[in-house]
């Protein structure tokens, strides 16, 4: 699949068609970047106005693209910085809300579907996630979330390969521990 929106934006921006390179990144895209943006800032709605940035900017540096990276990378790497910013300006105007409080270890539940185990997770995991390093969290949510390979990712943070694979390795550790603390089992 990526391969297929690789070469069809390609062919729009061959032909010259910005509006319809932009239509196939969306689409074949839209969502992982999104999840990158969520996953970085941890707040829904600003995660989507930053998905829309980041398409809004890729549009308009379209015609300067080099075509020394994949779409993916290029795009990805906009969200990224874009994600950056937002944390910076959020930041400075202290909006950030801190969840002091660890949540509670997991409870196996008998409701149909595990719903509430669900919701145990998911919470588990986001306190775990948001006590890794700015650095860790990023590498980690590039590499299982987003599914980039470590080129890719050692390409959008200017980091050696190898470093970002044992980034990685050594976070996913850390995520491992603190997830057994609160009760999730891998």
């Amino acid at each position: 699949m990526v391969e297929d929106v690789e070469l069809e934006a390609r062919a729009a921006l061959e032909r010259n068609d910005f509006e319809a390179t932009l239509n196939a990144l969306m689409e074949g895209y839209g969502d992982a970047v999104f999840r990158l943006c969520l996953m970085l800032l941890r707040q829904q709605d600003l995660a989507e106005d930053v998905r829309q940035l980041t398409f809004v900017q890729a549009f308009e540096a379209l015609p300067r693209f080099r075509r020394q990276s994949t779409f993916r990378t290029w795009l990805l790497s906009i969200a990224r910085n874009r994600c950056l910013d937002a944390a910076k300006h959020r930041k400075r105007q202290q909006r950030w809300v801190v969840d002091s409080d660890p949540p509670e270890p997991v409870q196996k539940s008998t409701l149909p579907g595990q719903r509430v185990e669900r919701i145990g997770i998911r919470k588990a995991l986001g306190y775990c996630l948001a006590k890794l390093s700015d650095a860790d969290r990023e590498a980690v949510v590039l590499r299982v979330s987003v599914e980039l390979s470590y080129p890719e990712i050692s390409g959008m943070l200017a980091v050696d390969p190898d470093a970002v694979r044992m980034r990685v390795l050594r976070a996913l550790e850390k995520l491992r521990r603190c997830l057994s603390a609160k009760g999730v089992t891998p």
